[in-house]
């Protein structure tokens, strides 16, 4: 797929649900579920301190593994300069937005836990925690995941970053009804922080670039006439981590209850990927999921309103060309803005 460049730029200020400007935002996979297939070398004193390049050349998957390491390193320790470095056109704007995260949240932190490297591209999983001096010290944690576009200097010129920022408010006691009332995720303890992680790296193979197909072909299912042919896309001991569910699912039947519900609540359910990279056996797809709203979403009843919600997520797929695992990252904030009434509106 031709890569059409767009930026969502998603400003995370603790405890406000209007934050994001654009796009969808959201939460992070456990470190468990797959096997590393690849470990990040040891960080260079040069590298993990200032975020700039290392003696000789360097590859772009080593380039996106420095800066994703600097990245976090720098966040834990909230310098905010450090951080807008990593930017080569948005460093001004990014150094005020993490000023504002870290004076409200003085125990902001996070933890990568995977991530895959596809040519300029580079998608992270990572876990997010922290406390709110605006929601009066609450605590809050969650999985997000975090896509990025490089130039060739190994600075960032576009990122989307997706987490479910009404878990988020929910955890921290500042959505309203009937939105607070939703079933979301527990806070997420933070891992302890590691300089290494599970990676993956694309090879441009023929067989990667098979496996989007099978993933577009998932999607093509996802219609309620499909429940059948959906599962059968998938392994038995298939496992779903949607960071916008309040639980993971395991096996086809807890995956058909997860289909059903989707159902009963949203109808012309339709997904389009915008981009969609292959790495080694996973898919990567960026895009929408719309419809209607048509039943009950636990206390929200059915409005008729249409959406349209952003995600990325990842599927792998095994030797067979069967889903056996997924992971998916979107706003929950994002959906509920367009299904809801604004205030004093009907």
């Amino acid at each position: 797929m031709m890569m059409m460049k767009r930026t969502w730029l998603c400003v995370v200020v603790v405890g406000s649900l209007a934050a994001c400007k654009g796009g969808g935002q959201k939460d992070a996979p456990p470190a468990s579920s797959a096997a590393p297939t690849a470990s990040v070398a040891a960080p260079t004193a040069s590298a993990a301190a200032s975020g700039g390049a290392t003696a000789g050349p360097e590859s772009a998957f080593d380039q996106q593994t420095r800066w994703i390491r600097a990245f976090a390193e720098a966040f834990n320790k909230h310098d905010a300069d450090a951080l807008a470095r990593g930017y080569s056109i948005e460093g001004s704007t990014k150094w005020g937005e993490y000023k504002s995260l870290f004076a409200d949240d003085p125990d902001a932190k996070v933890t990568v836990t995977r991530s895959w490297h596809v040519r300029e591209v580079a998608l992270f999983e990572f876990v997010r925690g922290g406390s709110s001096e605006a929601a009066g010290k609450k605590p809050y944690g969650y999985v997000g995941a975090t896509l990025l576009w490089f130039d060739r200097a190994g600075q960032v010129t576009e990122e989307a970053t997706y987490f479910d920022e009404l878990a988020m408010e929910v955890q921290l006691g500042t959505a309203k009804p009937p939105a607070s009332e939703v079933d979301v995720r527990p806070i997420r303890a933070v891992p302890p922080y590691s300089a290494t992680w599970e990676q993956h790296r694309a090879s441009g193979s023929a067989e990667e670039a098979k496996l989007l197909g099978v993933r577009e072909h998932l999607y093509a299912k996802l219609t309620a006439s499909a429940e059948k042919d959906f599962l059968a896309l998938m392994t038995d001991d298939i496992e779903l981590f949607a960071y916008d569910e309040p639980a993971d699912a395991k096996g086809k039947k807890a995956i058909a209850d997860v289909f059903k519900g989707w159902k009963v609540m949203f109808s012309d359910i339709k997904v389009e990927a915008e981009h969609s990279w292959a790495c080694e056996d996973y898919a990567i797809f960026e895009g929408t999921f719309a419809g209607t709203h048509t039943g009950p979403w636990g206390p929200i009843k059915a409005t008729n309103r249409e959406f349209k919600n952003h995600f990325v997520d990842v599927t792998r797929i095994n030797k067979d060309g069967k889903v056996d695992r997924m992971w998916t990252y979107s706003n929950n904030a994002e959906l509920i803005s367009q299904i809801l009434p604004e205030p004093g509106k009907k």
